[in-house]
């Protein structure tokens, strides 16, 4: 169960209108119509109420979409899946209390490992190495484990006194970057930390203002930037100060908000290859839609028509070039 924070409002730390050169420099180079190569893919999930999620692939135009797997297990966040490191696999909990590995078309699935002893009711992500990552019950530390279970360790830890919420694993598997929230003085809020695998010292790069949240934390494939989503806590009975959600990216040094206009929805970032364009879900449930990091109108990647019949999704998971 997430524990209530009661925050006092002092506004948002980041203004929307930060000019697009200095995110291009930040980021990458962007364009204001979210151009993407045609021929690179995304990979996705989807859920239903039933909880049995399904894997996807679609080409970067819209064109292509395909059914990967179905049938395949979901846990209190969604479908847990990454592209392997050799970006050549697909590496997700699939069957049961299995870490299974398959090829980027779905086929030939085997387990490589087991899901960790006593995370039934966890979320549990897997890193790009296929080790299981989870926070545990205390929120108080990030945990790692081989998928052979052979060893246990701790890979990120919060300040004493906060309370460890969303996190994300690079794809090099060297560093993590995760929310914690804590107070102090009359007030609330979330820091979002960096730090190396196994610990030492943490970096911040970002901290909210007022009744906050943060979420959707994704690296790029190079682990130079860092996206995540700053929306308001709900409580009930109580309203917003901002009811916004803002999609930032944190690269050299600093977090910069990208302006995502309707239908496009912040939730969830994903980036392309060369961190140009972020996938981003839309107002719309099933919706998939490319928003330049340098800001500009989005651009509709695919419908997955999900609307009332998905309980997570769609999420993306990986993209390539090719």
């Amino acid at each position: 169960m997430r524990r209530k924070r009661r925050r006092i409002s002092i506004g948002l730390a980041l203004a929307a209108a930060l000019c697009a050169c200095a995110l291009l420099s930040a980021v990458g180079a962007g364009s204001a119509d979210a151009a993407v190569e045609p021929s690179s893919t995304l990979f996705y999930s989807t859920a239903d109420f039933s909880f049995r999620g399904k894997l996807w692939s679609v080409h970067a135009d819209g064109s292509g979409r395909r059914l990967l797997r179905s049938g395949v297990v979901t846990g209190p966040s969604g479908v847990a899946a990454v592209l392997a490191r050799d970006r050549k696999r697909i590496l997700c909990l699939c069957r049961k209390d299995e870490i299974d590995s398959m090829r980027l078309d779905g086929s030939r699935m085997r387990a490589i490992g087991r899901r960790p002893k006593g995370t039934k009711y966890d979320t549990v992500e897997l890193a790009a190495n296929g080790e299981p990552i989870w926070v545990d019950e205390r929120h108080d530390r990030l945990v790692m484990e081989r998928p052979d279970r052979s060893h246990r360790r701790v890979v990120g830890t919060p300040r004493p006194g906060e309370y460890l919420e969303s996190f994300a694993v690079s794809p090099a598997v060297d560093k993590v970057a995760f929310a914690a929230g804590s107070c102090g003085h009359g007030e609330c809020w979330v820091n979002v930390w960096i730090q190396a695998i196994g610990g030492g010292s943490k970096k911040l790069a970002y901290r909210t203002a007022g009744e906050r949240d943060v979420g959707g934390l994704q690296w790029s494939g190079d682990g130079r930037a860092l996206a995540f989503v700053d929306f308001p806590e709900e409580e009930k009975g109580v309203e917003p100060a901002d009811p916004n959600e803002h999609l930032l990216v944190y690269s050299g040094g600093k977090a910069t908000e990208v302006p995502v206009a309707a239908p496009a929805s912040p939730f969830p970032p994903f980036f392309s290859p060369d961190r140009s364009t972020l996938a981003v879900g839309g107002k719309r449930a099933g919706r998939i839609y490319a928003v330049a990091a340098a800001g500009g109108p989005p651009r509709l990647i695919t419908d997955t028509g999900c609307r009332g019949g998905c309980l997570f999704g769609p999420s993306v998971f990986g993209w390539l070039r090719g």
